[in-house]
């Protein structure tokens, strides 16, 4: 099972506490703790999502700068508008 660092720690934790209580023999917890697999962060991932971010930044911020003028004739033709 893969799990976050806190999370297989709560999970060990538990697994530990229901051995002490006998609720749980020796064989059953060790194949449970030894089944428990801390996944690690995915800076893969967050790269991936980081360089579309970027790109989505930059095609903004470029149309924003080509239709500065078309959006402010909109705005002058809209104030200039009679009641």
């Amino acid at each position: 099972m893969q799990l976050s660092k806190k999370q297989a720690r709560i999970v060990k934790d538990a697994v530990r506490h229901w051995h002490q209580q006998e609720l749980l023999d020796q064989e059953q917890s060790d194949r449970l703790i030894d089944s428990l697999e801390v996944t690690r962060f995915d800076w893969k991932r967050i790269a991936r999502y980081s360089f579309w971010l970027a790109i989505s930044s930059i095609v903004i911020s470029v149309s924003a700068l080509l239709a500065d003028e078309w959006i402010i004739e909109i705005l002058e033709q809209l104030f200039n508008a009679p009641d």
